[in-house]
C-alpha cells in the first residue's frame, strides 16, 4: 500500500487439477452496492500473470456481472498442482469514514478487502451478505496473517477488513472523490442531462411566440367554433368542448335539445332527461367544418335518425368522440395556429420518456453483465430511470407550440374570455343587448368554462326555456 492509497496486489493461487484442463476463470468482485444504494467501483488494473517459475501465462479479461472475470491459459494442466500468481493494483479500494459516521473523534480508514472472491478483522462466507468469522487473524512482525478454520464453499470466500487512524494515507479531496463517484454512477448524470437538453428543446421549439398585452374582446375570434376555441386556449379538446359544440349547433338551428322531466318506477324516482331532434337533414351539413359534420352524425347516425335520447347515445357516441377530436386539430393546423398535433406531440414524448426509463431499467441490467462501465445496482437504476423520464415526459406536456398566428388569436381567446368572466359589470353586461345574442355567446363562454357566471347574469331574461 502506498501513502497515495494505491494497493498493489500479488496472489498467488495454487490449483490442483485432476484430469485434463486448460486452464481456470479468476473472478475479483469490484462492483459494491454502497448503504445507499450507490455503485462503488473499484478501478483495478492487472498487471501480469505468471506460473510458479515467473513464465507469464496468457490471460484474457472480462466480466461475469459484478466480477472482473480473469481467464487464464495453463499449460500442462493435467492431474497435477500448479501455480498461478496474479499481479493487479487499485486506486480506490480505501473507505475514508468520517468522525460523524464514527465511533472515534476523528474518524478512521479501513481496507475492507475480499481476499479470495491496526485493528483487524477478518469474514468469510457469500461475498457482501455473510458477518461469519471462520477464519483467524495474527500479526506477525507488522504483518497479519489469515487463514481460514473452514473448508469454503461454492460462491464463498473471505474478506478482512483492517483500519487505522487518518493522516497515515492521503484522503481524496471533495474534488476527486466527487469524480470517483459518478465515474462510478454516471448514470446519475443521465437525468442532469436530459434535463438541460429538453429545457433546450422547449425553449428552442416549444415555446409560444411572446405574448402581446390581452385586451378584453366584446366578439368571439372569427371563422372559429366554440370547440375550436376552447381546443386552442389549452392545446387540448375536451368533453366540454365537444358539449359546447352541441349548444352551438343548436342556436344555429341545426338540432333542438329538450329537456324533460322523467319518472321512474311506481312514480318516486325522478329526473331530467334530455333528448336531441335533428333539424336540418345531411344535405344541409356542407356548410359546417368536419368536426361538427362528424358530431351531426354521432349524435343522428348520419342523418337517419331524427330523434335520439341522450341516455341512448352513453354506449355508442363515445366511439365517434376520436374522429371528432382528429377534426378539431386538423382544422387548428388549417388555420395554421399550430405547427403539429398537440396530443401527437406530447405522445410522442411520453412514449420516448418511458422508453428511456425501460431502457435504464432493462438494457443497462444486460448491458452491465458484459460492459464495466454499464454495471449499476438495481435501485440506482430505478432511481436514474425515474429521474431521466420525469424531465422528459414534463417539457414534453408543455412542448406543442402556437404559431405567431396562433399566439395572435390566443390572445383574441383570451381578451374574450376576460370579457365573459367580468360580465356581471355594469358596462360589461349593457354590450349584450338582446336573448339572442347572449345565447350566440352562451356555447363559447361553455368551451372556456366560464358559463355558469354567464348564464347567471343574464338568468332574469328568461322565464321559459328558450326554443
Amino acid at each position: 500500500m502506498l501513502p497515495s492509497g494505491r494497493i498493489h496486489v500479488n496472489k498467488v493461487i495454487r490449483f490442483r487439477f485432476t484430469g485434463s484442463w486448460n486452464g481456470v476463470f479468476r473472478d475479483i468482485p469490484i462492483h459494491y452496492e454502497t448503504p445507499q444504494g450507490f455503485n462503488y467501483h473499484l478501478d483495478l488494473n492487472i498487471s501480469s500473470v505468471s506460473d510458479e517459475g515467473g513464465q507469464p501465462l496468457e490471460y484474457e479479461e472480462g466480466r461475469e456481472g459484478q466480477y472482473k472475470r480473469v481467464k487464464i491459459w495453463i499449460p500442462g494442466a493435467i492431474d497435477q498442482a500448479r501455480t498461478v500468481n496474479i499481479e493487479y493494483s487499485v486506486e480506490n479500494a480505501l473507505r475514508f469514514i468520517d468522525p460523524e459516521d464514527s465511533d472515534f473523534e476523528a474518524g478512521y480508514d479501513e481496507l475492507y478487502w475480499n481476499v479470495t472472491g491496526l485493528q483487524a478483522r477478518v469474514y468469510t462466507g457469500p461475498v457482501g451478505s455473510s458477518t461469519a468469522s471462520d477464519a483467524t487473524s495474527t500479526e506477525i512482525e507488522y504483518r497479519y496473517y489469515f487463514m481460514t478454520t473452514e473448508m469454503l464453499a461454492a460462491r464463498e470466500g473471505m474478506t478482512i477488513s483492517m483500519a487505522w487512524a487518518p493522516g497515515v494515507i492521503a484522503r481524496p479531496t471533495s474534488f476527486v472523490a466527487t469524480v470517483r463517484f459518478f465515474r462510478s454512477n454516471w448514470i446519475f448524470l443521465v437525468p442532469i442531462v436530459a434535463s438541460i437538453l429538453m429545457f433546450r428543446l422547449w425553449n428552442a421549439r416549444g415555446r409560444d411566440p411572446s405574448r402581446l398585452a390581452v385586451t378584453p374582446q366584446y366578439e368571439p375570434p372569427d371563422r372559429m367554433t366554440p370547440a375550436e376555441v376552447g381546443t386552442l386556449i389549452d392545446n387540448s379538446p375536451d368533453m366540454c368542448d365537444i358539449t359546447a359544440s352541441i349548444v352551438d349547433l343548436a342556436v344555429r338551428g341545426y338540432l333542438k335539445i329538450e329537456e324533460r322531466e322523467q319518472t321512474g318506477l311506481v312514480g318516486w324516482m325522478k329526473g331530467n332527461a334530455y333528448s336531441f331532434e335533428l333539424l336540418k337533414d345531411s344535405e344541409e351539413w356542407s356548410e359546417l367544418t368536419s368536426h361538427e359534420r362528424k358530431l351531426m352524425s354521432g349524435l343522428f347516425e348520419g342523418g337517419l335518425r331524427k330523434v335520439v335520447d341522450l341516455d341512448d347515445l352513453e354506449h355508442e357516441f363515445y366511439k365517434h368522440v376520436t374522429g371528432i377530436k382528429d377534426g378539431i386539430f386538423n382544422r387548428l393546423l388549417q388555420l395554421d395556429y399550430c405547427h403539429h398535433r398537440p396530443d401527437q406531440v406530447r405522445s410522442a414524448y411520453v412514449g420516448g420518456g418511458i422508453a428511456t426509463m425501460v431502457f435504464l431499467l432493462v438494457g443497462l441490467g444486460f448491458l452491465g453483465d458484459s460492459f464495466e462501465a454499464f454495471y449499476f445496482p438495481l435501485s440506482a437504476r430505478i432511481v436514474a430511470a425515474v429521474l431521466t423520464a420525469l424531465p422528459i415526459i414534463g417539457f414534453g406536456m408543455v412542448m406543442p407550440a402556437r404559431t405567431v398566428k396562433g399566439a395572435r388569436q390566443l390572445e383574441h381567446v383570451l381578451g374574450f374570455q376576460e370579457f365573459l368572466d367580468r360580465v356581471e359589470a355594469d358596462h360589461f353586461r349593457r354590450m349584450i343587448d338582446s336573448p339572442e345574442m347572449f345565447e350566440r355567446y352562451l356555447p363559447h363562454a361553455m368551451a372556456l368554462q366560464v358559463e355558469k357566471k354567464w348564464a347567471r347574469t343574464f338568468e332574469d331574461w328568461y322565464e321559459e326555456p328558450p326554443d
